[in-house]
């Protein structure tokens, strides 16, 4: 009986170990699924349009001017802009910019809120929301948002009515651009 068990014994090493190798290299690869963006417009006229409500508001609650304050205020210019409510004259709102060479982040400071409305990133020290960034490869961008297809170089992802959007450009393989169409109000 120890005969046998001691022939069977480097099998089931050899094996097991080869088994959890495999499982453990793929987990370590590929990021993990974060959003399910469905598309909605595959017209191969334009770019490919999806809807993915949850990113955009995750980003509007996470992308805040606390976040660019603390992550990113030490390389990032800031700007204050008095401009006029639209809604009520008499009170006066303020456009609050960071720039740092072709990279703009603008949010609108209203009395009861800030709101963004504005982004154009090219640097990969800039994330949106758990490290989608410029730089960041396509594939991980695919599996992030459970794009299964070939995408072409330009995307948009937004709301269901199409009223505020991100657009994501690639160039070889890497996300190069990430631009906004936000709707405010």
């Amino acid at each position: 009986m120890k005969k046998h068990l001691l022939l069977i014994l480097p099998f089931l090493l050899l094996f097991g170990c080869k088994s959890t190798k495999m499982a453990s290299s793929s987990s370590e690869t590929s990021p993990n699924t974060i959003f399910n963006a469905t598309l909605v417009s595959p017209s191969p006229s334009e770019n490919p349009y999806y809807h993915c409500k949850d990113f955009l508001e995750i980003v509007y609650n996470t992308f805040t001017i606390n976040e660019i304050e603390n992550k990113y205020a030490s390389w990032l210019s800031k700007e204050l802009q008095p401009t006029q409510n639209i809604h009520n004259i008499h009170i006066t709102d303020t456009i609050l910019s960071y720039t740092s060479g072709s990279n703009i982040i603008k949010f609108y400071q209203a009395r009861h809120t800030d709101i963004l409305f504005m982004v154009e990133l090219t640097d990969s020290r800039i994330a949106l929301f758990e490290n989608i960034r410029p730089g960041m490869s396509k594939a991980d961008f695919q599996t992030k948002f459970s794009i299964s297809h070939e995408l072409p170089n330009s995307i948009k992802i937004g709301t269901p009515e199409a009223a505020s959007s991100f657009i994501f450009q690639f160039r070889r393989g890497k996300l190069r651009q990430i631009s906004s169409d936000l709707y405010i109000d």
